[in-house]
């Protein structure tokens, strides 16, 4: 849901600043107003579906059911495996949280419902402050030395993306996680943050 929902947001206010040309003052404000708006009603669709798609959601919002992974988690790992992480392989000892079952193989678990620690769990801090080497600074450059909507819109998904891992946002080889990496090519690639809209239009089309 904030996924798809800032997503909505970056959408709706990349249209509109795309579409004419306004002031930046004006820019800022339009999407200011884009998410101040947004929140209501994101708000009241969710009360009007929370007894039909949001069904699961609503029933388990209250449940803490979090804290104990994450305190199995952080008491199983070193000071060696947050440096440097446990590996591509790497599990954590976790009793009873996947189910009672008696083979205590399975109280070892390789994931962790946070984006954030599942890349400390495989790759520790290391990984982490690399993957945060590339991304932040393709953010930058996407938004501050571009000329287009195309490379800002880029740097939305990836910064989009680094909220995601918060919440869950699971790193895993999928469609979502190459579509970000291609965001980061852009926003490094000079050629094309210097293009105009119109020029990125008519390459688009062309293909």
């Amino acid at each position: 849901m904030l996924t798809f929902g800032l997503y909505g947001i970056i959408g709706l206010s990349s249209y509109f600043l795309s579409k004419h040309r306004i002031p930046n003052i004006e820019k800022k404000l339009i999407v200011i107003l884009t998410i101040i708006l947004s929140i209501p009603l994101g708000w009241l669709y969710f009360q009007y579906q929370k007894d039909n798609t949001f069904s699961l959601i609503t029933d388990r919002v209250a449940d803490n059911n979090r804290e104990e992974v994450f305190l199995y988690f952080f008491s199983d790992m070193t000071n060696q495996d947050f440096i440097i992480g446990k590996g591509i392989y790497g599990t954590y000892f976790a009793p009873g949280i996947d189910g009672e079952i008696l083979d205590d193989t399975y109280d070892e678990r390789g994931f962790i419902e946070c984006g954030y620690l599942q890349i400390i769990l495989k790759g520790g801090l290391i990984n982490l402050i690399l993957l945060l080497a590339i991304f932040i600074p393709a953010i930058f450059k996407g938004y501050k030395s571009s000329n287009n909507t195309f490379s800002k819109v880029a740097a939305s998904i990836i910064a989009v993306y680094l909220i995601d891992l918060l919440p869950f946002g699971l790193p895993v080889f999928d469609p979502k996680y190459i579509m970000v990496w291609m965001c980061v090519s852009i926003c490094y690639n000079k050629d094309i943050r210097k293009m105009s809209n119109e020029e990125i239009r008519e390459l688009l089309i062309s293909q």
